[in-house]
């Protein structure tokens, strides 16, 4: 298989991106999403003492930086994408990394999540990184999600919440909550932006609604067990300030009662992000 360049990569990404970022944000769009400036913070959710031996299944994989980085550290992990491109890339990747491991399985899917059941199995863990806002239809994507996960496994997903005031993630202009996609499309139009890329690859994200399309379809939300675990050990948390700032709350008022705001926070309505573990609780057979 011939190396795909950085080079390559590029031009394909200034090409998907053509009027929606510049190149210095094409630039840092590579380095954090095709590169692995994510990955470290991403793997960080998932402790191989509790992690370890569980099969992942990561949901609109891209590039397969998050896959490669679990797959090196010895997890069960597997992606998926219906980009021909993206997952010739991914595989590219996987094979310049593992030449001298002989015989492979195939560990990236070329197909889309409504396919994913042809894969033929059950996983303790699916992913999605930025990958919710660009489904047409996410109620169905999470009916795939609960077929396809097993009973009591978890689905960790990360989204721009379209709900709050920030930035709009791709074009990077202040955003007005809860636009219609018409009144969306407006808007950019007024700040001088192509919609084009917005009117077909992004279908906004509401945290509140999110949430309880999950509850409908038997998942319980959740924050990631690593948080968890960095509360009853803040000597874990990494950024000094927050490290000080867990342990005197946690002086004043005690593990469970921080434990209990921090997840009101991680569900309260318009935060910047969607940041959230959905568990798979339905009863019955796998």
């Amino acid at each position: 298989m011939k190396k795909i360049s950085d080079q390559e990569i590029m031009n394909h990404l200034m090409r998907q991106y053509a009027n929606v970022l510049n190149r210095n944000q094409v630039e840092q769009h590579f380095q954090r999403y095709v590169k692995f400036e994510q990955t470290d913070d991403l793997i960080e959710r998932f402790p191989k003492n509790i992690y370890k031996g569980k099969n992942f299944l990561d949901l609109g994989c891209g590039y397969g930086s998050f896959v490669l980085a679990l797959y090196d550290q010895g997890y069960l992990v597997e992606g998926l994408d219906n980009s021909s491109f993206e997952i010739s890339v991914a595989r590219n990747r996987h094979n310049e990394r593992n030449k001298n491991a002989g015989s492979q399985h195939e560990i990236f899917h070329f197909m889309g999540v409504e396919n994913a059941e042809s894969l033929g199995k059950k996983y303790n863990v699916l992913t999605a990184w930025n990958f919710l806002e660009h489904v047409k239809n996410v109620q169905l994507i999470i009916a795939k999600v609960e077929t396809l996960l097993t009973i009591g496994g978890e689905f960790h997903f990360i989204c721009p919440n379209y709900s709050a005031l920030r930035k709009e993630a791709h074009y990077q202009i202040p955003w007005i909550p809860y636009l219609s996609k018409k009144q969306a499309l407006r808007y950019l139009k007024i700040w001088g932006k192509d919609p084009s890329f917005f009117e077909q690859n992004i279908f906004p994200v509401y945290k509140l609604k999110l949430i309880r399309l999950f509850k409908k379809h038997n998942f319980k939300i959740e924050i990631p067990k690593s948080i968890s675990m960095k509360i009853s050990c803040p000597d874990a948390i990494k950024t000094r300030k927050v490290r000080i700032i867990v342990q005197v709350c946690i002086k004043l008022i005690g593990v469970k009662q921080v434990t209990s705001i921090v997840k009101l926070i991680y569900l309260w309505p318009w935060t910047k992000k969607i940041d959230l573990v959905a568990r798979n609780i339905r009863t019955g057979p796998c």
